[in-house]
């Protein structure tokens, strides 16, 4: 896992921005940053085609 990766934090996909070394990571949604635990996280393959706004727009319906 990288920066820059879809992850899928509670039903809702994030893109990691930052990951500490002790195992936390920084991951952002718009406008939200959630700190949390790695093993929080579900790492989500998606198509580079698809952009994050699109797949939180599906996710919701």
């Amino acid at each position: 896992m990288k920066s820059g990766d879809k992850v899928s934090y509670k039903g809702k996909i994030y893109i990691v921005i930052h990951i500490y070394e002790s195992g936390y990571l920084e991951i952002k949604q718009f406008n939200k940053v959630e700190l949390v635990q790695v093993t929080e996280i579900e790492q989500v393959k998606a198509p580079d085609s698809l952009k994050i706004d699109s797949l939180v727009y599906r996710r919701k319906n």
